[in-house]
């Protein structure tokens, strides 16, 4: 039999999972944890509209979601919306809402060849979307591939059509951060205070997240690699209110919502 003729589309493609699932199944009921991944299916999964208008595609399979966006659709190369601006800020919200739960993320952003169907995934761009995730991105973050942001810098189909590309780039980068190890990741904590309309919301968001990550960090008995994570989200979080107040906001309200390493984790310190 002749195997059917399949094509790779050049896509943007996500990859991401719920940081300690293993330990989740182990601890919690059956039914928290469908509840969980109902959430986590429905703040990762693609819109129906986007998917029809922009023939994209999310997968779910156990604690994993991965994402499609193919910069060839009709619809993105008659009117280019910026879909990486888009995903990014896809994540960011997928981040947001899952740290609500107490919940943290750790994914990959990449692009390259992929094949999709309706049930099925594959391609160079999915392999290395889910190395970027279990191998690049060690701690509660989305890393993303430097490949994505040189992309967008010569490829108009990653770009909203009335924008200057110098521009675009500014604005994606105002969504990402590089680490202390060069890995630019999705620095969701930071952007969604462009998401919101009050600064009260904004402040009940640092207060999930810092609930998220205390209450992680009152799991962690001794330094170990779980509890190395779980620091880094801690210090992530903290960062984020240091550049709050070098931006000059309120420094009692960012007080408030700092987080505090327990003792045992820092050696004694």
């Amino acid at each position: 039999m002749t195997p059917p003729k399949v094509a790779y589309r050049r896509c943007l493609v996500s990859f991401f999972d719920i940081l300690g699932f293993r330990d989740i199944v182990n601890k919690k009921e059956p039914g928290e944890i469908a509840s969980l991944m109902d959430l986590f299916q429905s703040t990762g999964k693609i819109s129906p509209e986007t998917e029809e208008a922009f023939e994209a595609r999310s997968f779910q399979f156990s604690d994993c979601i991965v994402r499609m966006m193919p910069l060839d659709s009709d619809a993105n190369t008659r009117y280019p919306m910026g879909i990486l601006f888009h995903e990014i800020l896809a994540i960011v919200h997928a981040a947001l809402e899952m740290a609500n739960r107490g919940t943290l993320l750790r994914g990959g952003l990449t692009i390259g060849d992929v094949y999709y169907s309706e049930s099925t995934v594959f391609g160079p761009a999915m392999i290395h979307a889910y190395e970027l995730e279990s191998r690049a991105a060690v701690y509660p973050r989305v890393v993303v591939d430097p490949a994505v942001v040189e992309a967008l810098k010569s490829e108009p189909l990653l770009k909203k059509d009335t924008h200057q590309t110098s521009d675009e780039v500014a604005e994606v980068l105002q969504l990402l951060r590089r680490d202390a190890d060069g890995v630019w990741f999705v620095d969701f904590l930071h952007a969604a205070l462009g998401e919101v309309d009050e600064p009260h919301l904004y402040e009940q968001l640092l207060d999930k997240h810092k609930k998220c990550v205390e209450k992680a960090l009152g799991n962690c008995k001794k330094l170990d690699d779980v509890a190395i994570k779980v620091l880094w989200a801690a210090h992530y979080h903290n960062q984020v209110l240091d550049r709050l107040v070098a931006d000059g906001d309120n420094r009692d309200i960012i007080k408030k919502h700092r987080i505090t390493i327990p003792p045992m984790l820092l050696g004694g310190a």
